[in-house]
C-alpha cells in the first residue's frame, strides 16, 4: 500500500516534474501570491487516524467548543493534470486548510488522509465480503504502511521534507 501510494499518488503532486507542474512547494507559493496568505509549512501533511477512518473533509475532526483550534477549508491548489496508465488528464489537487486560533491569525496548512487507509477501513469494514481478513491487525497493517511510507520518503531525496506524517489518535493531534 505505501509503495502504490508513494508511485500512484506523490510522485505526481510533490516533484516539479520538469515540464507541466513545478512541484508542491511552487504550487504553494503561487497560493500564498494568490490568496495572500502564508504556509509556515511548506509540506503536504498525511493524516493518519488510529481508527484508520478518513472523513471526506478534514472538518470532521473538528471539537464542538469553538474555543479551541479548528479546521476550515480553503480553495484547492493548482490541479495538476498528467497522462496516467491509459487516463488522459488524470486530475491531482491538494486541499488547503486553516487553522482558527481564538486571539490569533489563522495557519494554513496541506493535508490529506493516506487514501490507501482508508480503502484499507472499507475493505476491513466489510469481513463478510472480504473474509481472508476478518482477522487482520489493522494497527499493525497502519504501522507498516506509515514505516514503509517514511522509509520510502526518506530514501528519495526529492521527497524527503516535502511530506509528512500525523497521526490523530482521535483526541489529539501528535505530530511525528
Amino acid at each position: 500500500m505505501a509503495c502504490s501510494f508513494f508511485e500512484g499518488y506523490l510522485v505526481h503532486v510533490i516533484p516539479n516534474d520538469g515540464h507541466n507542474f513545478f512541484g508542491l512547494e511552487n504550487n504553494i507559493l503561487v497560493y500564498e501570491g494568490t490568496h495572500t496568505v502564508v504556509f509556515p509549512v511548506k509540506k503536504l501533511l498525511i493524516v493518519v487516524t488510529k481508527s484508520l477512518f478518513c472523513p471526506p473533509d478534514l472538518k470532521h475532526f473538528n471539537k464542538i467548543n469553538k474555543d479551541l483550534p479548528y479546521l476550515d477549508d480553503c480553495s484547492p491548489l493548482s490541479k495538476v493534470t498528467k497522462h496516467v496508465a491509459g487516463v488522459r488528464d488524470r486530475v491531482y489537487k491538494n486541499s488547503p486548510y486553516k487553522i482558527i486560533r481564538s486571539g490569533a491569525r489563522p495557519v494554513y496548512v496541506i493535508a490529506e488522509c493516506a487514501t490507501p487507509l482508508h480503502t484499507l477501513k472499507r475493505v476491513l469494514d466489510k469481513t463478510a465480503v472480504y473474509k481472508e481478513l476478518a482477522n487482520v491487525d489493522k494497527q499493525e497493517l497502519s504501522d507498516d504502511f506509515c514505516e514503509m511510507l517514511e522509509s520510502i520518503i526518506e530514501r528519495s531525496p526529492e521527497y524527503r521534507g516535502k511530506c509528512e506524517l500525523v497521526f490523530f489518535d482521535g483526541n489529539n493531534l501528535l505530530f511525528v
